[in-house]
């Protein structure tokens, strides 16, 4: 048991949506175990998020196609903003006109694993770009769209 979808593979994406909108508030949440068979965890997850902006956010995740196939897409009152795992970034504003952003080549683990190398070699801890209690926030993010999966409800985010 990999702990679930969500809490697997989602924790990287609402990372991400945080960076870029803010705290999240409020979590909606369907997941379903469809298809993949030989596991016990849902295979299929659909999270809706509320930012205390007031922004909106949506994350579809599944295991049933290939893993490279999902978007993330934050909605705010004067552009909506739309990723995927890699390429480029698409921003429309009111006008509807979209422009694309090029993104980094960096990749988040070769990040942490740098800054890990860099803390033996140097014999200090060199601050990393996100710490725990970044991550507490994220799984605090992550329990409530597991709470609104099961109660069917829209469900606040405990905070820190």
């Amino acid at each position: 048991h990999l702990g679930g979808l969500v809490r697997t593979l989602n924790c990287h994406e609402i990372d991400v949506l945080r960076w870029i909108a803010g705290e999240i508030a409020h979590v909606r949440a369907e997941m379903a175990h469809l298809m993949v068979e030989g596991i016990d965890y849902e295979d299929v997850a659909w999270m809706t998020f509320t930012f205390e902006n007031g922004a909106l956010g949506l994350i579809g995740q599944n295991i049933v196609h290939y893993l490279g196939n999902h978007y993330y897409e934050i909605m705010g009152t004067e552009a909506t903003v739309r990723f995927r795992t890699s390429g480029p970034i698409s921003v429309a504003g009111k006008d509807r006109k979209a422009t694309e952003r090029p993104t980094s080549n960096r990749v988040a683990v070769h990040e942490q694993t740098r800054c890990f190398l860099d803390s033996v070699e140097e014999g200090r801890v060199v601050a990393p770009l996100a710490d725990g209690m970044e991550g507490l926030k994220g799984l605090a993010v992550i329990d409530a769209a597991y709470r609104s999966a099961e109660s069917g409800m829209k469900e606040r985010v405990d905070g820190f």
